[in-house]
């Protein structure tokens, strides 16, 4: 991945954090935790729509895609040199008042995801000059084993079905109503344990840059398509099938299985997974090839 398209992203998404209007409602009450409902709100969430991608991005391995439903769009944007930040010498802080601007980042399993999720939040905070980013993964939300055995779904773990997507959904609505008045905590998936662990990561108030990544959350499914409105920013990592059965199969060896039974694994449940990703999705404002980075 080329550090020019990380760089030019951050400072497009600072700048688009700088131009938020100050946020004067929905505060929350500082005197309990913020809580994750066990139930999705029948209302839309309260933000403004998504602006329109930077058009300063370096590099051929980004494009910018029209809003259309599942089908992916190919017009690429020019390349230009990077513009001087119309923001520059502002305070990137969440004492102004900001509201927190949330990115998804989407794409099969294998596709780079955590790494380009985690290169771009570093990238931001090494622009902004104080931790402004964090990370909120969706594999946090992982349905537990004992659950998928109940259900028959353990050989399945990883699909749509096997997520508790309305505790992400709850999640998101929390850091977008939590604002600046106090720290949320969300959990995280340990592969080692092959478990979510609860609570296990805390988005404090001053980081407003939320960089959320997993594989379904742009996809056009019931239980799911609702999330893209929570989102002000969506990419996307495309990257051929043929890079993702090595690096899925390479995931199970280092996990210590065969070879057959890496292979198994890969080509039953992952290789599925990702074709359901790359066949509904929906818009992305980034398109970017995923190719070099591994997750």
């Amino acid at each position: 991945m080329k550090d020019t398209v990380l760089s030019t992203l951050a400072l497009d998404l600072l700048e688009r954090f700088a131009a938020q209007p100050r946020h004067t409602e929905n505060k929350v009450d500082t005197r309990r935790p913020a809580q994750l409902p066990s139930q999705s709100p029948s209302q839309s969430p309260s933000q403004s729509p998504a602006q329109s991608p930077a058009q300063s991005l370096i590099g051929t391995t980004v494009r910018s895609t029209g809003r259309a439903s599942e089908e992916p769009h190919t017009q690429s944007i020019a390349s230009s040199a990077a513009k001087p930040s119309d923001t520059a010498g502002t305070p990137y802080t969440a004492d102004s008042g900001n509201r927190r601007i949330i990115v998804a980042v989407a794409g099969p399993p294998g596709s780079g995801k955590s790494t380009f999720a985690e290169a771009l939040v570093n990238a931001v905070n090494e622009a902004a000059g104080t931790p402004l980013s964090v990370i909120v993964p969706m594999d946090g939300f992982h349905f537990d084993n004992a659950i998928l055995e109940q259900r028959g779904w353990l050989n399945r773990k990883g699909a749509p079905h096997t997520f508790d997507v309305a505790g992400y959904e709850q999640c998101i609505r929390a850091l977008r109503q939590a604002g600046d008045a106090q720290s949320v905590y969300v959990p995280v998936f340990d592969r080692a344990l092959d478990l979510a662990r609860a609570g296990a990561r805390e988005v404090t108030p001053e980081q407003s840059i939320i960089i959320t990544e997993g594989n379904y959350l742009l996809l056009n499914q019931p239980g799911w398509h609702q999330l893209t409105d929570l989102f002000d920013y969506r990419v996307f990592l495309e990257v051929n099938e043929s890079v993702l059965h090595q690096r899925l199969t390479q995931r199970w060896l280092d996990h210590g299985f065969s070879t057959q039974d890496a292979t198994t694994r890969a080509e039953s449940n992952d290789l599925p997974n990702a074709r359901v990703v790359v066949q509904h999705r929906l818009h992305a404002d980034q398109v970017i090839d995923g190719t070099a980075p591994h997750d």
